[in-house]
């Protein structure tokens, strides 16, 4: 250890100091603990000695070394670097005894780490006449910029102050400054040659610009200019070229100091003081009383971050006591796949104030009206992250779900007036905003008052419904932001000196408070850095606090801002519990009310900035242990949390897992039919696992593009369905005859069929059967036979058409031992069709009834949609054109998926151009797209053809209307769909019917 502290000393040339080191016991482990008071009870009387050994063991990661202990952790900042030459030091060298040259340069040091230091800055490294020195670490600052350009005037006339020995004049110096965001913190060397390396452009521009400084002379570069502007007065020096660089660099020499602010415009943020609101707060009280009225009444608070929104809303609240129940729901930035996620946060809450008054959620839900079992269990799904419930078909549950949050959230309007205050919508998950949309526009709503707080950016769905208004908040009066300063500041005292920090602020509430809590924690006025777009003064204040936790709480909020804004203390490892303390008293984080375990950043920028200072390399590792951590902690529950588990593994770059929970999330979404969001999961799944993917897992591979394809389906791509099952298909053929394989033949059978490749189609179903049969997998096989009913509904001849009422009782009846809806409708459409063709109008409109009368018994969208939309066609043939206007708006109110709104469209149309009215008609069919070359050949597409057709001629275009009838009918005959050609010439052929006279009439079977 003497030796360790002996080559310490020797180093930096004071090896004078060795016997009273040596003789007092001081190691290298007390190097950290040793201040100046102590140097000089040591004998090192000099300034200089003091600075140099202070500074040396800062390099160590001692004394003024980062206070959060992780010294030798690199980070990114945005840092100020000086370098500092003494001009002539090589003359002076040949002019010099080495003695005399040697306390030339040990004075010059000196002086720069005073005047350094007395800045607030860092000296990194000695460069024999020169000098590295840091403005913005191991501390940072919010004025680092100007710290540095002080400190560099401040250098050049303390340097002239100093004599050469031996009469050879006075010393001078050049300065040169620059600022930019680098890697610093990691060390390099050993012992005492150790220092903290700064890595990126900045610190070779920095050096490239003291070279062409005058003697005597401070010049910066174009970043440390912007940061200082209005602080100095600059004079250009014009463009340079220096080596390394492409672009010549803008260079400024420093005029003088001013000492001026200016404005900068560097505010966002997410947290307001309310000051200076009561026009807002009074809008919103008017809105409530309306409500009460039993007028229907939603507003917007909109707003930029850190405007006020949630301050707003929070006195309004509070302001009216018991007036009226409160719903809360806030969207999250890391849930916007996650379907219901803003139903779910609600639930929970009004979960958790029951429990505070002693409740149970199940049994005030049930007090409020809602029915234990068509509501309650779709509810308490949510609220527990349940992956299904028993006996349910799966895809029941989201519109069962949708229909009991309406319900909920209707009931407590009809109990007492209630305010839903949903936040930050701007994040909000396609589900939800389905829910509220609905809600937003239903006219039966009464007694709630719907606040939905976001950022401009967002466009709301609902915007255009009735009773919406918006609120729009503006940034605060200089005089409105003092007051809301010094309503924060504790030393009133420093209220005048504050003025600067008040302006910059620009009005938003959010920085205000962020200035006036650092001063309020911390001693000095010490704000700011930049960091990767974050507003550079309240960056650097939230970054000081960081810096000065402890090394263990240092690590944990790391870890924590990998996570999110909220956090689960469970995640974050052993013995966190200990620390949150230190985090809640710094300010960095607070305690969620009544959930134990869950914290949350004091606002989203700490989390943000601290995130960002983070090395991709750190941020990797951190994302894998929160993944880990989160899979031991819902072990063979996984689906409940797949999302995050997606979005963590992805952030490690652990491809695997991302594949392997983007399935599992994307099967989650499509569970609750958020069709969107099932598709942004599969997809990603699709692409690590497919040829050009990083995950080698054919099987993986399979599931997702089964899925994929059905989803495709629904939306009505036929075309990139089929394309996505063929590319696909040899790949997981590999794996053998495969449940898979089965799937993707069925759904490539169905978009041959659309595409009117019927032989292709047919051969496919049948390969698909086989498959299934083989493997005993009655779901392919029941797929397989359900969709070659509808094709042989198309184009099926003699028996294959005949026996087509008997072979869907067979597709129902596997339909009903298997639980799956979709086979259902599957047969009663095969049955309709049939029905239709062969002119059995009321048996057609039979079947038709029982299937919308399923879907909505069963909240089951594509049955109830397709059961309306049969019904209204079956009808206008009966020429019950009020009754079949009315079954097709049904369908286009129900329709849930791009398919099911493509039938409803047709249907309309059809029902519109057989009223009558073909001018509405023909829009209706405009605006679908219906075309056979892009949809297929099943009964809407033909027939919605010849629709089109006869509503020209019936809307006066013979000629028109002729041609497209006849080119029809070639067309079909072409393809051998003998139907549509007999749909054309029926449509052309026949006369309108008379409005509401019943009459049967079969459609042409061909």
């Amino acid at each position: 250890m003497t030796e360790q502290i002996s080559e310490f000393l020797l180093a930096l040339d004071l090896s004078q100091h060795v016997p009273a080191f040596v003789e007092n016991d001081v190691e290298m482990d007390l190097l950290q603990s040793l201040s100046d008071a102590d140097l000089r009870d040591l004998g090192v009387d000099k300034l200089g000695h003091r600075k140099r050994i202070l500074a040396a063991a800062a390099a160590l990661g001692t004394t003024e070394g980062p206070a959060d202990g992780t010294s030798a952790r690199a980070q990114r900042r945005l840092l100020t670097l000086m370098f500092a030459d003494l001009v002539g030091s090589t003359a002076l060298s040949t002019r010099l005894s080495l003695e005399a040259y040697r306390e030339t340069i040990r004075d010059f040091q000196d002086a720069v780490s005073e005047e350094v230091e007395s800045y607030g800055g860092f000296v990194a490294k000695f460069l024999g006449d020169g000098v590295l020195a840091y403005f913005g670490y191991p501390q940072s600052h919010e004025d680092d910029a100007e710290r540095a350009i002080q400190a560099g005037l401040a250098l050049v006339k303390q340097i002239g102050k100093l004599t050469v020995p031996n009469g050879a004049g006075r010393l001078e110096v050049r300065v040169g400054i620059e600022t930019g965001l680098v890697v610093v913190g990691e060390i390099v060397g050993r012992g005492a040659a150790q220092e903290h390396s700064a890595l990126g452009s900045t610190p070779n521009l920095a050096a490239r610009l003291q070279t062409v400084a005058d003697p005597g002379s401070v010049v910066v570069g174009p970043a440390c200019r912007r940061l200082s502007d209005g602080a100095a007065e600059f004079e250009t020096l014009g463009p340079h070229v220096f080596k390394g660089f492409d672009d010549p660099v803008p260079v400024w020499r420093v005029v003088r100091f001013s000492g001026s602010y200016d404005r900068l415009e560097r505010r966002r943020g997410d947290l307001t003081p309310l000051i200076g609101r009561e026009h807002e707060i009074g809008a919103l009280e008017a809105a409530l009383s309306r409500t009460r009225l039993g007028t229907l009444g939603t507003t917007h608070v909109i707003g930029e971050p850190g405007i006020g929104k949630s301050r707003l809303l929070r006195e309004f609240i509070t302001r009216q006591g018991d007036a009226f129940t409160l719903l809360i729901g806030q969207c999250s930035p890391h849930a916007r796949t996650t379907a219901f996620h803003l139903f779910i946060d609600l639930l929970r809450r009004f979960r958790d104030t029951v429990g505070a008054e002693g409740g149970s959620l199940e049994d005030r839900l049930v007090e409020a009206g809602l029915d234990r079992d068509r509501h309650i269990p779709y509810l308490r799904r949510l609220v527990e992250l349940q992956a299904s419930i028993p006996g349910v078909d799966p895809d029941l549950i989201g519109s069962r779900t949708r229909e009991a949050l309406s319900e909920f959230i209707m009931m407590q309007g009809r109990l007492k007036p209630t305010v839903l205050y949903l936040n930050d919508l701007h994040w909000i998950d396609e589900r939800s905003s389905n829910v509220l949309d609905a809600l937003v526009r239903d006219p039966d709503r009464r007694g709630v008052l719907i606040v939905a707080a976001f950022r401009p950016e967002f466009s709301a769905p609902w915007a255009d419904a009735p009773g919406v208004e918006e609120l729009v908040l503006e940034p605060l009066s200089t005089s409105e932001a003092v007051q809301l300063f010094r309503d924060h500041l504790t030393d009133q005292d420093r209220l005048a000196d504050m003025m600067p920090y008040i302006e910059r602020a620009g009005g938003n509430p959010l920085f205000l408070e962020e200035i006036a809590r650092h001063f309020t924690y911390e001693p000095s006025e010490e704000p700011l850095l930049d960091s990767s777009g974050i507003p550079e003064t309240l960056a650097g204040m939230l970054m000081q606090r960081v810096d000065r936790l402890s090394p263990e709480a240092r690590r944990l909020v790391e870890r924590a801002s990998v996570i999110g804004r909220e956090f689960d203390t469970r995640l974050l490892g052993d013995g966190a519990a200990r620390h949150m303390a230190e985090l809640e008293q710094s300010g960095i984080v607070q305690a969620l009310p009544e959930q134990q375990d869950r914290f949350k950043f004091h606002h989203a920028l700490v989390q943000q900035v601290i995130y960002e200072s983070l090395l991709s390399e750190d941020r990797r590792s951190l994302h894998g242990d929160v993944a880990r951590c989160l899979e031991d902690l819902h072990a063979g529950q996984e689906i409940e949390v797949a999302e995050f588990l997606a979005q963590q593994s992805e952030a490690a770059g652990n491809a695997i897992a991302t594949a392997r929970y983007a399935l599992m999330a994307g099967k989650r979404a499509l569970d609750l039919f958020a069709l969107r969001d099932a598709q942004g999961w599969f997809q990603k799944c699709i692409d690590l696992t497919g040829p050009a993917g990083e995950v080698d897992d054919v099987l993986l591979l399979a599931r997702a593009v089964v899925n994929q394809t059905q989803i495709l389906c629904w939306n009505g791509d036929f075309p990139a369905m089929t394309e996505l099952a063929r590319s696909h298909l040899a790949r997981v053929q590999t794996l053998g005859e495969i449940e898979e394989v089965s799937r993707l033949l069925t759904w490539i059978g169905e978009g041959y069929m659309h595409a009117t490749r019927y032989a292709d189609a047919q051969q496919a179903f049948d390969r698909a059967q086989t498959i299934g049969e083989a493997l005993g997998d009655e779901s392919s096989v029941g797929y397989a036979k359900g969709l070659r009913l509808w094709l042989d509904s198309i184009v099926g001849e003699g028996e294959a058409f005949d026996a087509l009422p008997l072979r869907s009782k067979s597709v129902e009846v596997l339909g009903r031992h298997l639980g799956d809806r979709y086979l259902f409708t599957l047969s009663h459409y095969a049955r309709w069709a049939h029905a239709t063709q062969v002119g059995q109008v009321c048996v057609a409109a039979e079947e038709a009834s029982r299937l919308q009368a399923m879907g909505s018994r069963d909240n089951y969208p594509p049955a109830e949609c397709w059961g309306a939309c049969l019904l209204a066609l079956s009808q206008a043939e009966a020429g019950n054109l009020r009754d079949a206007l009315a079954a097709a708006e049904h369908g286009v109110a129900s329709a849930a998926s791009g398919f099911d709104r493509l039938m409803a469209d047709l249907a309309l149309g059809m029902v519109l151009v057989a009223a009558d009215d073909p001018s509405s008609g023909l829009a209706r069919l405009s605006n679908a797209p219906w075309r056979t070359e892009r949809i297929g050949a099943f009964y809407f597409a033909y027939a919605g053809d010849a629709a089109y057709g006869r509503g020209l001629v019936r809307g006066g275009q013979l000629e028109e209307g002729t041609a497209w009838l006849r080119e029809g009918m070639r067309w079909f005959d072409t393809l051998g769909n003998r139907r549509g050609s007999a749909s054309r010439c029926s449509a052309y052929w026949k006369p309108p019917p008379r409005p509401e006279m019943p009459r049967r009439r079969g459609s042409g079977s061909s």
